[in-house]
């Protein structure tokens, strides 16, 4: 586990000093394969700095041609598949980022795996000491569609995607240009014509809030813990559940008490079996204290998927925990 979060923290840092030293003229070079079995974002990392310049937005991994956004992918060069992504990626955090633009940050960095199959996993966000921001970045790319997966050769393959964005950005309306520089693979022929592909309105996504817990997503009733199937109101199940893992924490938890953290927030995927999927906790600058909640939160049970209607749905909850409660006893 740490031997991977390290392989990505270089790849993040090496990225962004790269990204700093020109981002006037395009470049295209092939990455070289990355370890993709674990995910390594499983923190909000802390490493962001409030005078660091938007980078290029940069897809990575072991491919011959990168992974791209749908809107991004018929007639385009790979250059262009980056930075278009990177647009649409943009333009999903704009329509559903809620909060008010942080003072002391400058950049961000928006980080999330493409898997074989073109869906979006382990959504991260480098945000510094703003870890709220980070927080309310991740639920706006909820819901985020299938991207069209990287190929190598004749196979599909993962890769891996680092969008920085200037915070300004995030709240005003409308692509700005700025973005303009790829890192990528070989590039396709340039001179295809661009053609952007239909698709359909993201669905309307449902929030459910419980003294400062969540769940959300495109359903009708939000998933829920086993032991809380009988709460009766929806912010009922949503407290019930929040505590439902709070005792799982407690009773698991290999970690020392932090001096200088108030507040954890968890969060993780239910798929629409009830599976739990992407587990991350956000421990600002006590990486150790977030993977040890993450050890802690291994095994837990299969929820009660979430319903639209009478079909199971995916969902998304983010519980925020103030760290002492963490420690107290189960």
């Amino acid at each position: 586990m740490l031997r991977t979060t390290h392989v990505f923290a270089l790849i993040s840092l090496s990225t962004l000093s790269w990204a700093q030293a020109d981002t006037t003229k395009a470049k295209v070079v092939t990455s070289a394969p990355l370890e993709m079995k674990a995910a390594a974002s499983n923190t909000i990392a802390s490493s962001a700095s409030s005078s660091a310049a938007a980078g290029a937005p940069v897809i990575s991994g072991d491919f011959t041609l990168s992974s791209a956004h749908q809107k991004c992918v018929q007639g385009k060069a790979t250059e262009e598949r980056a930075k278009c992504s990177a647009d649409e990626v943009l333009r999903e955090i704009r329509a559903h980022l809620q909060g008010a633009p942080p003072k002391s940050l400058d950049v961000v960095v928006v980080e999330f795996d493409i898997d074989q199959y073109g869906d979006v996993k382990a959504i991260n966000a480098n945000t510094g000491n703003e870890a709220q921001v980070g927080q309310a970045l991740i639920v706006a790319l909820h819901g985020l569609p299938k991207f069209e997966p990287a190929r190598k050769g004749d196979a599909r393959a993962a890769s891996h995607c680092s969008f920085s964005y200037a915070v300004r950005d995030l709240y005003d309306g409308g692509v700005t240009g700025g973005m303009t520089t790829a890192i990528a693979t070989v590039p396709l022929d340039s001179a295809n014509t661009a053609t952007a592909i239909s698709t359909p309105p993201a669905p309307t996504v449902t929030t459910v809030h419980s003294n400062g817990h969540m769940i959300m997503g495109a359903f009708t009733a939000p998933c829920v813990h086993p032991d809380c199937a009988k709460a009766k109101t929806a912010e009922e199940k949503v407290g019930c559940t929040a505590g439902k893992v709070l005792e799982r924490i407690k009773a698991n938890l290999k970690a020392e008490a932090p001096a200088y953290l108030d507040v954890v927030v968890v969060d993780f995927d239910i798929d629409e079996y009830g599976e739990v999927k992407t587990i991350r906790a956000n421990c600002s600058s006590e990486p150790e204290l977030g993977k040890a909640v993450i050890v802690a939160l291994y095994g837990l049970p299969k929820f009660i998927p979430a319903k639209k209607d009478a079909a199971r749905a995916r969902a998304h909850c983010t519980f925020e925990y103030p760290v002492a409660d963490l420690f107290g006893k189960p």
